[in-house]
C-alpha cells in the first residue's frame, strides 16, 4: 500500500482489511488510536491532509471512492464513490484551490468540489474520454490551474486542472515516437523549471506551462 503519513501525534497507515481499511498508530509507541473504512481492496494511494472549509481532513483514495476523515478520530465527513479497475488507485488525492482531483486505471478521472461551508464534497465530472490524466505509476503535479504528468499510456500532459482539458501533450521526455506504455518519469518542481527522473534513468529538465 502507500506510504503512512505523520500528522499530530499519529502515523497514518493505510492497512487493508474490514473496518481496518486506514489505521492510526500512535507514532511514539505504536499503539492504535483509531481504525475506520472497508474497502473491496486497499490500493496503493497514500493518505493525504487538506484542510477544506476551515477543518482539517484526512483524505483516503481506495479502489471503491474517495473519503474525508477527521485525522484525530476517523470519524467520516464525507465519501464520493469511485470504481478503480483492477483496484488499481496509485496517485494522491490532488487539491487546488475548492477542487480536489483523483484518477488512474484505466482512463478513470473524478473532479470534485469541496465545500466553503462544512466538511462535504461533489462530483463536478468524471471519467471525461480523451481528457485529464489517468496515472498508473507516479504522482501528478498541479500548479497555476494546471495538471501536469504522465497519462496512463506514457504521455505527458499538461491539462487544464479545472475543466479537465489536455492543452499539450509530449513524448520528448520518454524520447520515444510512440506513447509507451504505463511509461513514465517523477516530477519535482523547482523554482521555474521541472526535474523529471525517467523510466529510462534519464534526467530531464524541462519548463510546463
Amino acid at each position: 500500500a502507500g506510504h503512512p503519513l505523520v500528522v499530530g501525534d499519529n502515523l497514518i497507515c493505510i492497512a487493508g482489511g474490514e473496518g481496518t481499511l486506514v489505521v492510526a498508530l500512535n507514532k511514539y509507541t505504536g499503539k492504535e488510536t483509531w481504525r475506520a473504512l472497508s474497502s473491496s481492496s486497499q490500493g496503493y494511494s497514500p493518505p493525504v491532509l487538506i484542510n477544506a472549509a476551515g477543518t482539517a481532513q484526512l483524505i483516503i483514495l481506495h479502489p471503491d471512492g474517495v473519503q474525508s476523515l477527521n485525522p484525530s478520530n476517523g470519524k467520516e465527513h464525507w465519501m464520493v464513490e469511485y470504481q478503480a479497475t483492477n483496484g488499481s488507485v496509485i496517485m494522491s488525492p490532488i487539491k487546488s484551490g475548492n477542487l480536489l482531483y483523483a484518477a488512474g486505471y484505466t482512463k478513470k478521472n473524478l473532479m470534485m468540489k469541496l465545500s466553503d461551508d462544512k466538511p462535504a464534497a461533489t462530483i463536478l465530472w468524471q471519467d471525461i474520454p480523451d481528457a485529464a490524466i489517468s496515472p498508473v505509476n507516479v504522482q501528478p503535479f498541479a500548479h497555476d490551474g494546471m495538471l501536469y504528468g504522465f497519462h496512463q499510456d506514457g504521455t505527458l500532459y499538461g491539462v487544464d486542472f479545472k475543466t479537465g482539458e489536455r492543452i499539450w501533450s509530449s513524448l520528448k521526455p520518454l524520447q520515444s515516437a510512440r506513447p509507451l506504455r504505463t511509461g513514465t518519469a517523477f516530477i519535482v518542481k523547482q523554482e521555474g523549471r521541472y526535474w523529471l527522473f525517467t523510466e529510462q534513468g534519464d534526467l530531464v529538465i524541462a519548463k510546463m506551462n
